[in-house]
């Protein structure tokens, strides 16, 4: 059969996905919009998810199979799903994750009705095995799968997913939806997310997460390198989740206060735009000099919420860092 007019691109980056990846298929091949390519990017995968591709492929005009020889990691599977993009839009689906059959069609009516750069969909429900957790209301959730975007608009970035690093849907968000001339939300249609231990990040365990300290920086390079320092924000929320979650605590805190110290003024003049929490931390690695005096101002117990409320007074006494 073929290949007729794709309204957008919807691209799966594949990395021994087996048990997971028909749901995720038959999802995508469901939605209700039928004017779409299902652009399916498998990273050298080990187990049987290639099979499965060609399965799809064969039975469904819409399906457009790449492989990669040799494995190069969920950005460089992102861009190499772009490149090969046809839509005028374009949009992203982790392959072990599904959507509701109204998802790319709502999303596509909201940013073909707005004539926007970049759409994101804040109707997110995340699956753990025995639990799920809704995500609507999560204004920091930071996942490339959660926007439809003008695919000439991200086409003009130079950078969309660093290389080699993790947390490259952080870089996305800051990056390409701050960039936009035109963004807005809706709560269109559910993205499933499925948590899985075994997937890149998995669960919130110890793990060497010093990417962010990196993935952050280069957020506030591009904000100063375009004007944007001031009047932004940085996630700096997630440098603070992540060293509580380092394998190496002390060795986080030793990449992450050099960081702070070269954002300092940029960040000091936005410290109105944070919360109270992030400022908090702000101060803390300003003036700490090492980990274990850190901890002596964050002790993990009940003590630490009694200690913030009194420096609470202080941060809104003295109006932020200095």
């Amino acid at each position: 059969m073929e290949r007729g007019p794709a309204k957008v691109s919807v691209i799966i980056p594949v990395y021994n996905v087996e048990p997971y990846l028909k749901r995720c298929l038959d999802s995508i091949i469901g939605q209700r919009l039928r004017e779409i390519e299902i652009i399916c990017v498998d990273d050298a995968s080990s187990d049987g998810s290639l099979g499965i591709l060609r399965e799809y492929e064969k039975n469904d005009a819409r399906v457009r199979v790449i492989r990669h020889e040799k494995n190069s990691g969920l950005s460089q599977t992102r861009l190499t799903g772009l490149a090969a993009a046809r839509g005028k839009y374009a949009q992203f689906v982790d392959s072990d994750d599904w959507i509701d059959a109204d998802y790319v069609e709502s999303m596509h009516a909201a940013i073909e009705g707005r004539g926007a750069d970049i759409v994101k969909n804040t109707n997110v429900l995340k699956i753990f095995p025995d639990s799920t957790r809704d995500l609507s209301q999560d204004a920091s959730l930071f996942s490339a799968n959660s926007y439809i975007s003008r695919r000439e608009f991200l086409a003009g970035f130079d950078i969309l997913f660093p290389i080699g690093l993790r947390y490259e849907d952080v870089y996305f968000t800051c990056v390409v939806f701050n960039g936009a001339a035109g963004a807005f939300s809706i709560k269109g249609g559910r993205y499933h997310y499925c948590a899985r231990e075994d997937s890149i990040i998995g669960f919130e365990t110890r793990v060497d997460n010093t990417d962010i300290i990196e993935i952050v920086r280069m957020v506030m390079e591009y904000y100063r390198a375009y004007g944007m320092a001031r009047g932004h924000t940085l996630p700096i929320a997630e440098i603070r989740a992540h060293m509580s979650l380092a394998a190496d605590p002390e060795g986080f805190f030793s990449k992450a206060k050099p960081f702070f110290e070269s954002a300092r003024d940029d960040i000091g003049a936005n410290l109105g735009l944070y919360g109270i929490r992030d400022k908090l931390f702000f101060r803390d690695m300003i003036e700490c000099k090492s980990h274990g005096e850190y901890i002596g101002l964050n002790p993990y117990s009940g003590a630490r919420d009694m200690l913030n409320v009194l420096r609470r007074s202080a941060v809104s006494a003295q109006g932020g860092a200095k």
